[in-house]
């Protein structure tokens, strides 16, 4: 199946299918659709497996997502969201990046992505259980920024990771409620730095010489020809970056193509 997006069609269904080789993303759902994922293989898209803004309820079920050239799944600002019984591998990102969303990540494998198991920030209300992340190249879990409501983390594995097995680097408001426990966390390794680096061109995919995206910082390009080719996909995500991300991206958030979603 080619790239597809949801934008006006109100609820869709895919079951059983495959979502594979494109050049941009996988699969998108966004301005309020609904979508059911379940059954699937989402794999080796040229960016994200899974691209949610902006979403309600939408359900990611028993789905195999690996080998993207983004996030496994990026969810931004979505109501809802359920993302569970997947496997989430080998993407050059982060296995699950959340931001300013709500909803469930449970049950699902996570591992041997090239940046975070799961990444989560700013969100409204996460709930994330009874899940088994090894082996990513940055860490495990992370949760950061000021998170609203209710966020829950408990009885997980969190295991052989190339970085800590869990962060939190977050600001709770006192009348809201946090809790982290009975995770298993065990033989993950504290590196002293991340590697910041964007390994290829994000237009060509060659590895040369590259030069970042001034606002973002999230793509690269080894020439302006590259970079003006790309802008059409990029200028979407590189918005949302800049307009809420900015602070970070500078600082460490940046690692392999992260967040950079195209269609």
């Amino acid at each position: 199946m080619r790239g597809t997006a949801f934008y006006w069609v109100r609820e869709a269904s895919i079951t059983d299918c495959s979502v594979f080789n494109n050049t941009g993303g996988g699969l998108a759902a966004e301005y309020g659709a609904i979508l059911l994922v379940k059954n699937g293989r989402i794999f080796n898209n040229g960016y994200c497996g899974l691209f949610l803004s902006y979403t309600g309820q939408c359900v990611v079920d028993n789905c195999y997502i690996h080998h993207n050239g983004g996030p496994g799944i990026f969810v931004v600002e979505s109501n809802k969201f359920t993302v569970k019984s997947n496997k989430v591998f080998n993407n050059v990102s982060h296995g699950i990046n959340v931001l300013y969303s709500e909803g469930d990540i449970k049950e699902n494998d996570v591992f041997d992505n090239r940046d975070w198991g799961i990444w989560t920030e700013g969100n409204l209300s996460v709930t994330v259980t009874m899940n088994n992340v090894s082996r990513n190249k940055a860490g495990g879990i992370r949760m950061c920024g000021e998170d609203r409501h209710l966020f829950l983390v408990n009885r997980k594995n969190i295991y052989n990771n190339l970085g800590p097995g869990f962060v939190e680097d977050t600001h709770f408001p006192e009348e809201h409620s946090h809790q982290s426990q009975d995770n298993e966390i065990s033989n993950n390794k504290e590196i002293g730095k991340l590697n910041l680096s964007i390994p290829f061109c994000s237009n060509c995919r060659k590895s040369c010489e590259l030069r970042k995206c001034e606002k973002c910082f999230t793509s690269a390009y080894c020439s302006e020809s590259c970079q003006e080719s790309h802008w059409s996909k990029h200028e979407k995500i590189c918005k949302v970056l800049c307009e809420k991300l900015t602070y970070v991206v500078t600082v460490m958030l940046v690692s392999n193509l992260l967040l950079v979603y195209v269609f």
